[in-house]
C-alpha cells in the first residue's frame, strides 16, 4: 500500500518479516515495478539474501552505530556478496 502513493521517499521497516515465501516474493517483485527513478526506498530488513538483488547502497548498524556503508556493487565487485558482508560485519 507505501507504494500506491507518489512519494519522493519510502521508508520501509521489515516489510518482509512474518510474511511467507511466496507473498515476500511478490512484495519484492512490486517493489521492483513500482519503484520510480526519482524516488529512494529506504528498506530495514534482516532477509539479507532475499533482498540483495535491490541494494543499491549497503547500511549496516551494529548497537546503534553505523558499521558500514558502502555501494552493493563495490561489494561485488570485490567479490563479496551483500550476505557475506553481513556475516563479516555483524557476525
Amino acid at each position: 500500500m507505501a507504494l500506491a502513493r507518489e512519494a519522493r521517499l519510502y521508508l520501509l521497516d521489515e516489510p518482509l518479516a512474518g510474511i511467507d515465501l511466496l507473498s515476500r516474493e511478490k512484495i519484492l517483485e512490486s517493489l521492483v515495478r513500482e519503484w520510480q527513478t526519482d524516488a529512494t526506498v529506504l528498506l530495514s530488513t534482516h532477509e539479507v539474501a532475499e533482498a540483495e538483488g535491490l541494494f543499491e547502497r549497503v547500511l549496516f548498524l551494529r548497537e546503534g552505530r553505523l558499521a558500514l556503508d558502502t555501494r552493493a556493487e563495490a561489494l561485488r565487485g570485490s567479490g563479496k556478496s551483500v550476505v557475506a558482508t553481513f556475516r563479516e560485519v555483524l557476525g
